[in-house]
């Protein structure tokens, strides 16, 4: 799965959190806080996509994800194994 793939599977379910924010708009380095996405939200999002990609994840990996990109790069990683 491409990482565009990737980013197609969280933006849905990130759309689902902030509803009025377009993919557009998203700096893959910014802060997913500096969107509105609290840590319960991540929580929410990573079961979502994981469960939908039939993938597990590591706690350790989600440790310093705060970025679009670094959750981008944690699943992938899960991807990967």
């Amino acid at each position: 799965m491409s990482r565009d793939d990737l980013l197609t599977v969280v933006y849905r379910q990130l759309k689902d959190v902030v509803a009025e924010l377009e993919l557009s708009e998203i700096d893959g380095n910014t802060p997913l806080r500096e969107y509105g996405v609290s840590s319960i939200d991540l929580v929410e999002i990573v079961a979502s996509v994981t469960a939908e990609l039939q993938i597990r994840i590591a706690r350790a990996d989600l440790r310093n994800v705060s970025t679009l990109n670094e959750l981008i790069d944690a699943l992938a990683h899960a991807l990967d194994e």
